[in-house]
């Protein structure tokens, strides 16, 4: 395929793409995240996850989550089974050490700090089998 075809196609997408919606979508999407993030996974008094509550955030993240449709937004195709994500969040939410390292990492605006953070996490996720790191 020449430049011009892929150029092409990409303008042809355009005009079908309606940005002022997905930005909305995302948006919404990322202002929920960000108060199941405060409200439940970093409060430590909010007591065990609900499924349902967490079924919604796994869509927004992967879209090959339980109850997604090919319209539904989400931010990969990660592909993480949906007990898996489950064990995760609950791990995260359980562990303060984790939870407050995981919070530090999204806060983060220097890569040396994230990068501090994110072997951090390695180490403090060993031996948990939830797909959050490697050592799996």
């Amino acid at each position: 395929m020449t430049n011009e075809q892929i150029l092409n196609l990409f303008r042809e997408w355009l005009q079908t793409y309606d940005e002022e919606k997905k930005d909305a979508i995302w948006q919404n999407q990322s202002a929920e995240f960000r108060n199941f993030w405060i409200n439940k996974i970093m409060n430590p008094n909010y007591g065990e996850l609900i499924d349902s509550e967490l079924d919604e955030i796994i869509r927004y993240l992967d879209s090959h989550a339980r109850g997604n449709t090919p319209e539904t937004e989400a931010t990969a195709a990660a592909m993480i089974s949906q007990g898996m994500w489950r064990r995760m969040f609950n791990d995260i939410h359980g562990d303060k050490k984790l939870r407050e390292t995981m919070d530090r990492l999204f806060s983060e605006k220097d890569g040396g700090n994230k990068i501090d953070s994110i072997n951090r996490i390695y180490r403090l996720n060993e031996g948990r089998k939830n797909s959050l790191s490697l050592y799996e």
